[in-house]
């Protein structure tokens, strides 16, 4: 299967590139870099010495996407409509985990969706997409008697905040108990003076250090605390469910997919 990546020279990027390499179900066919990358119209192999010596890292679009099957997208907000209108054109599916998406991106998002197959996820571990399910399970199970809040901390240069991954993780909590997260959610406790209500869903954000990722989703009841916790140890896994993630979208037809459709597919070939 062919793939394009977008955001090659960042970190992500690069190890996303890494394990399209190591794959022998993947071949790289695209690099794509911002216009302003000191490494833009650089041959690939400055990045990757063994990388196949026709392949340049360019802030081309259409020049990067053209040859391939799905695009893998970790860039930034800013990017998504120039990259989503070559992929609708060119009819190639894509992955996105760029965080920070306003509305008017899920829109868009919802929009191509009709046209070619997305899979957006603002998080590719595995861990972490199968965390999501048990909160929203246990948030059905353990009711409106246990208060739900979040907790994260990340590194020192992230700059959205909530995380993507916590809000999704908040959203789960939200829907196991038939919750809008919008209408529940409180980001800043210091503005009012007032107790929590019954269905708060509270955020508190920690930035500092090197932290690739911790997350807590935390229910609290008057008798007892039951908490569930992810930690990311290295980044590469995030790589490794972004390439698993497009070799099944490979397979798909147009449609605005989740990553728990791929643990739920796995699920179904297990048991038959």
């Amino acid at each position: 299967m062919s793939i394009a990546v977008a955001g090659a020279s960042g970190r992500m990027g690069q190890l996303i590139l890494q394990q399209v390499f190591e794959s022998p179900q993947a071949t790289l066919v695209g690099a794509k870099v911002s216009c302003t990358s000191p490494l833009n119209e650089a041959p690939l192999t400055s990045l990757f010495p063994y990388a196949p010596q026709t392949l340049i890292l360019t802030s081309q679009t259409d020049r990067a996407f053209k040859d391939a099957q799905i695009i893998i997208d970790f860039t930034v907000p800013e990017t998504l409509r120039t990259h989503l209108e070559v992929a609708q054109r060119e009819k190639i599916g894509m992955i996105i985990g760029t965080t920070g998406l306003s509305q008017e991106h899920f829109t868009m998002l919802e929009k191509a969706s009709l046209t070619i197959p997305i899979l957006y996820s603002a998080n590719f571990s595995l861990g972490i997409n199968l965390l999501i399910e048990v909160v929203k399970e246990a948030s059905k199970s353990l009711g409106a008697g246990f208060d739900i809040e979040m907790l994260e901390m990340h590194h020192r240069h992230k700059q959205d905040a909530p995380s993507g991954t916590s809000l999704s993780l908040a959203k789960a909590a939200a829907e196991g108990r038939n919750l809008t997260l919008q209408e529940k959610a409180i980001y800043d406790r210091t503005r009012e003076r007032q107790a929590r209500r019954e269905d708060d869903i509270g955020f508190a954000v920690l930035r500092g250090g090197s932290v690739i990722g911790d997350h807590s989703v935390i229910f609290a009841s008057d008798e007892e605390i039951v908490e569930f916790s992810h930690r990311a140890l290295k980044r590469e896994m995030y790589a490794k469910g972004a390439l698993r993630a497009a070799l099944w979208l490979a397979n798909q037809k147009p449609g605005y997919y989740k990553f728990s459709d791929i643990l739920t597919t796995s699920e179904k070939k297990v048991v038959s």
